[in-house]
């Protein structure tokens, strides 16, 4: 497997243990015929620590949203990802329906919604499998 999908470490800890299903995006970018479309339905999770953002965050994960790494070791690929659907996020007032199925803050829902308000945010369901062994990347 040669793809993979930026995303913040903690977040990629949250889909190895079931506590998060979903991933969310705005559309805008590289998109054929105006029409956001997931390009692989398989890939790892490379997991950012730029950027990760405690206060976006539930208040129980905010303490694991740290850098984890060893000295050496650039990133540890840990979950391969399957894209089960795809879909229009409700509505924002209707966003608390599926406050279980992520570890995001209200905020940083609300903050996706209100970028470029004229895209719709996206939902992808996703299932995430762990590897046998972390495949990690070293300088």
């Amino acid at each position: 497997m040669n793809i993979a999908f930026k995303e913040w470490n903690v977040v990629d800890l949250a889909l190895g243990e079931g506590r998060q299903s979903i991933l969310i995006r705005k559309g805008g970018i590289r998109e054929r015929g105006g029409r956001f479309e997931v390009e692989h339905e398989r890939f790892l999770i490379y997991p950012t620590y730029l950027h990760q953002s405690p206060h976006m965050l539930k208040a129980d994960w905010r303490p694991r949203a740290h850098d984890d790494r060893d000295d050496k070791t650039v990133v540890a690929f840990r979950h391969l990802v399957r894209v089960e659907e795809v879909f229009v996020a409700p509505p924002e007032p209707h966003m608390a329906r599926w406050d279980t199925l992520h570890i995001y803050s209200p905020d940083l829902v609300r903050a996706r919604y209100s970028y470029k308000p004229e895209r719709p945010l996206y939902v992808l369901l996703v299932r995430a499998y762990q590897l046998a062994t972390p495949q990690p990347v070293v300088e």
